[in-house]
C-alpha cells in the first residue's frame, strides 16, 4: 500500500520487474543491490574507497570501479567474497558487461 497526499492505493507491479535487480554505488563507498519490483534492498556492502560506478559480470557477480582506479569483484553467493585488483592511478568512470565475466571500463 501506498499513501500519496492522505490517500491509499495499493501498488502496481510494473510489468517485466520481476526477478530483476540493479546495483548501484556511492561516493562514500558503499554498493547497494536491490530488488526493481519491490524496491527491497538485497545487498549493501561497504568499502573503505569512494567507487563511482558498477555493473554485473555475470549471474553471480557484480564488479565496482573506484575513484582510486581500483576494480573490486563482489561475488553476490557471498558478498564478503570480494577480489580487489588495481588497474590505473585514474577514477574508473564507467563498466559495462560486454559477454559473460567480461567488463570494459573507462577512466
Amino acid at each position: 500500500m501506498e499513501s500519496c497526499l492522505g490517500q491509499t492505493r495499493e501498488r502496481a507491479d510494473e510489468y517485466g520487474t520481476s526477478g530483476k535487480i540493479f546495483c548501484s554505488t556511492s561516493e562514500s563507498g558503499v554498493v547497494s543491490v536491490r530488488d526493481v519490483a519491490t524496491g527491497q534492498e538485497i545487498l549493501q556492502n561497504p568499502f573503505g574507497t569512494s567507487l563511482s560506478c558498477c555493473c554485473f559480470s555475470s549471474d553471480t557477480s557484480l564488479v565496482c570501479g573506484s575513484a582510486g582506479g581500483e576494480l573490486f569483484e563482489v561475488d553476490l553467493r557471498n558478498h564478503r567474497n570480494v577480489v580487489k585488483s588495481m588497474l590505473t592511478s585514474s577514477e574508473i568512470s564507467n563498466l559495462q558487461m560486454i559477454t559473460d565475466r567480461k567488463c570494459i571500463f573507462t577512466t
